[in-house]
């Protein structure tokens, strides 16, 4: 299922992630500055821009999703493999945090979020892409 240019297949990809991950950034963002304002607590005032650190792993995400798209591999075995690879970039956000220290990153929480990153991931490759015209 190989398609016409891959990167511009690419650039299309990672606007509408992109777009996406702005929509639920972006509200995220003010709940929490205006919780921090709300508890007078301003240790979680960070947390948004915390999240902003996952922008290049978003875009090896769809920069690897456009390749597995126009790769002749199984459906199946694509979502496979985009899980694991997502997985593997997750996991090392935990192994940089720990290198650094950071210890807001527990183990218990990285078990957890590992597992419903590898299912979400994998998941949604088998939904996406969601145009009308590639379903």
């Amino acid at each position: 299922m190989h398609h016409g240019n891959i990167g511009q297949m690419f650039l299309s990809n990672l606007i509408a992630t992109f777009k996406f991950v702005g929509i639920v950034w972006l509200p995220l963002s003010v709940f929490i500055i205006f919780d921090c304002y709300k508890n007078s607590d301003f240790s979680d005032a960070f947390i948004p821009l915390y999240l902003l650190t996952f922008a290049p792993a978003i875009a090896a995400s769809s920069l690897l999703y456009t390749k597995l798209k126009n790769s002749n591999l199984n459906k199946f075995m694509c979502a496979g493999l985009f899980g694991i690879v997502n997985l593997a970039l997750f996991m090392s956000y935990y192994f940089v945090g720990h290198a650094l220290n950071n210890e807001a990153l527990n183990l218990r929480f990285i078990t957890v979020m590992s597992l419903v990153t590898l299912v979400t991931a994998s998941g949604l490759y088998i939904q996406l892409p969601w145009k009308q015209s590639d379903a």
